[in-house]
């Protein structure tokens, strides 16, 4: 789906010193929860291909003003700890860039798993004639099923440097090369439809080392809980995302809140990090979600809860199983934003077994 709200993608290129301690010192807690408090979505660094000790950082943001704001932090922290921060990375490699989508596009939304993947980024620096063309020429790739390959692009132009853009994909490394197959194919095209300039093209590959979630993007807040919306509304389109799958992951992911805890049927608590894992391991496999009923639902405030029946058909480590289960589950909205908080699922049954009566 393409994303319809215009977003902001910084990158901080640099050559670390000491990639085990930066790696260390950017994950401390302290650092992540200012991220998080200036705005930023994503966050995540690559290795260049040809020298690990090569990153980039990269942060996405809703707005250019939290993308400013973030990029004054980064300079304060560097220069109130320059002797700490050179003892990481050669300071002088530092290099940033701040972009604004122009067009963004996810083909693969089983991405919530954090830190799973064996994905590359490629990406072109360049320029075009007519951008209005070449994001038009792109759209009609994708719709054309070149793009199959990918699991997310987008089309980026330099907030600094309005005539230079940049064309990122997000690529299974086992796709790779069938990747660069195809789209030399296609160059010939791009470069009469997409006004692209082969002769001031700058393409480098990053191989994604970690990544993380820290916001969820205002336009899907927009479209998870209107301002104008119904309370009920809303939560009963949270359930029908929670009983629906995209590709093999659950679409309605985005709707539960960092601290969400499920209980299962056995009584153990399963909280994201376990859910995350346990939605990224290969030995589960979903096929068909639906929801069957909801059978009560209630709103107080900025607090409520649901209890609905869902059936689910999934193969753990190769075995099958179809079954209906009944969950309930807690709600509460914050920062006007509808969350999953809580729930609890009961033992799964055969479709073919006598249904639970509401």
């Amino acid at each position: 789906m393409y994303s319809p709200g215009k977003e902001y993608f910084a990158t901080m290129d640099f050559t670390t010193v000491n990639k085990n301690m930066w790696k260390q010192v950017f994950n401390l807690d302290d650092h992540h929860t200012s991220r998080k408090n200036v705005g930023v979505t994503y966050c995540g660094y690559s290795s260049n291909r040809k020298d690990p000790n090569q990153l980039s950082v990269v942060f996405k943001y809703d707005t250019e003003e939290q993308m400013t704001n973030h990029r004054e932090i980064i300079n304060s922290l560097i220069k109130e700890n320059k002797e700490k921060w050179s003892a990481l990375g050669d300071l002088d490699s530092i290099e940033f860039n701040h972009w604004s989508i122009l067009c963004e596009r996810t083909n693969d939304t089983r991405l919530d798993v954090i830190n799973k993947t064996n994905d590359i980024l490629w990406v072109a620096k360049h320029t075009v004639e007519d951008k209005d063309k070449w994001v038009a020429a792109m759209k009609q790739q994708q719709d054309n099923g070149t793009n199959f390959d990918v699991r997310w692009w987008a089309l980026m132009e330099n907030v600094n440097n309005p005539n230079e853009v940049s064309c990122v994909f997000r690529v299974p490394g086992d796709r790779i090369s069938d990747f660069l197959l195809n789209f030399a194919e296609t160059l010939p095209l791009m470069k009469k439809y997409g006004t692209v300039d082969l002769n001031n093209c700058h393409v480098k590959f990053g191989k994604i080392e970690w990544e993380t979630m820290y916001n969820m993007p205002a336009y899907m807040k927009k479209q998870i809980s209107p301002q104008s919306g119904n309370d009920e509304e809303v939560i009963r389109t949270i359930i029908h995302d929670m009983t629906t799958i995209d590709g093999d992951k659950i679409k309605g992911r985005w709707h539960m809140d960092d601290n969400y805890m499920m209980v299962r049927p056995t009584g153990n608590p399963l909280d994201m990090q376990s859910w995350d894992a346990m939605m990224g391991s290969e030995d589960v496999v979903l096929t068909d979600e639906s929801l069957v009923a909801i059978n009560k639902l209630e709103v107080n405030g900025d607090m409520a809860w649901a209890c609905y029946t869902a059936h689910s058909k999934f193969s753990y480590k190769g075995i099958e199983n179809d079954d209906i289960a009944v969950f309930t589950s807690i709600f509460a909205k914050r920062d006007g934003v509808w969350k999953l908080v809580h729930g609890q699922r009961s033992t799964g049954r055969s479709p073919e077994a006598e249904q639970p009566k509401f």
